[in-house]
């Protein structure tokens, strides 16, 4: 298992935790699904090259649970994607909503 190295990649482990913790959030209290995916997902994605690990961190927490979630984009989502940033916006304040 490849280990991120702070100087190889632009995230912390803080940050890393963050972000699934955001999806986990995501895919529970918007989605009403199970979080199980995201363990497995973020220990795949941990396995991963650091290249493929920043294209990864690159995706939105809330697109990441939606597609776990198996809920395509609707103006239903759109609705529930302003709740997330709602929520959130403290913990990512610098993603473009």
């Amino acid at each position: 298992m490849a280990t991120i190295k702070e100087q190889e990649f632009p995230l912390s482990q803080r940050d890393v935790d963050a972000y699934w913790d955001l999806v986990r959030w995501t895919l529970s209290e918007i989605f009403g699904k199970s979080t199980e995916a995201v363990d497995d997902l973020q220990q795949s994605v941990s396995e991963a090259s650091v290249d493929y690990q920043i294209v990864c961190y690159h995706d939105n927490p809330f697109n990441v649970a939606a597609d776990l979630a198996e809920v395509p984009p609707s103006e239903t989502t759109e609705s529930q994607y302003k709740r997330f940033w709602a929520k959130n916006i403290t913990v990512f304040p610098w993603h473009k909503r």
